[in-house]
């Protein structure tokens, strides 16, 4: 049995993982030595990830509708397929009557492909089911990235990281206890795990 190691594609955040491997399965998680990439933390989803690599619904090639029914076809079947009915929709109803959709679950990489996507297209209709703090990553403007965090004597949290990004939430607690006076404020309209470690918490009216 070998060990491999690769990058979570889970989130944006791009944590260092290992897994133990038999041949061309990946049996489990493997534990990751020092890595650059937060230390080697990683959280449940991307810990346990790994059953979803091997289960036996994993749609692992392209499908299309033919008279009513998905059939697998080649990766460039499928781009001309999509890529036309896009077309005519550009052409019979402009580019705003196109929206496009994705979720949070994907690599930073992805992300932004997303974003690509939507301005070659021309829309303006873009949603992702994005906690705040990760909106910058579909427009395409440049973040200060994870290390600004550990830098900063104050940091200021929208939302239950803790839930959202779990490992990064571990680099907020860290940078609030690195220095005495450094300040955590957190906006949420619940008492959550990460508003427990807030200096101060903003308790908005939900949907505001």
């Amino acid at each position: 049995m070998d060990t491999k190691e690769s990058i979570c594609l889970f989130c944006p955040l791009g944590c260092d993982i290992a897994f133990r491997v038999r041949g061309d399965e990946v049996v489990g998680p493997e534990f990751c030595g020092p890595a650059e990439s937060h230390a080697g933390r990683v959280c449940g989803r991307g810990l346990y990830g790994t059953e979803l690599l091997n289960h036996p619904k994993r749609i692992a090639t392209p499908l299309v509708r033919v008279d009513g029914r998905l059939r697998e076809t080649s990766s460039e079947a499928a781009f001309a397929k999509t890529a036309g009915g896009l077309r005519k929709v550009l052409e019979t109803a402009g580019p705003d009557a196109i929206a496009v959709v994705t979720e949070p679950n994907r690599s930073l990489e992805d992300l932004r492909a997303v974003g690509r996507l939507a301005r070659a297209i021309g829309t303006t209709e873009v949603f992702c089911a994005f906690e705040p703090q990760d909106w910058p990553l579909l427009t395409g403007k440049p973040d200060a990235g994870v290390s600004a965090i550990v830098e900063a004597s104050c940091v200021l949290a929208i939302g239950n990281v803790f839930m959202s990004h779990p490992v990064l939430a571990k680099e907020i607690i860290e940078a609030k206890y690195t220095a005495r006076g450094n300040s955590l404020f957190v906006v949420g309209p619940r008492r959550s795990n990460t508003a427990w470690y807030a200096s101060s918490l903003l308790q908005n009216t939900a949907g505001t």
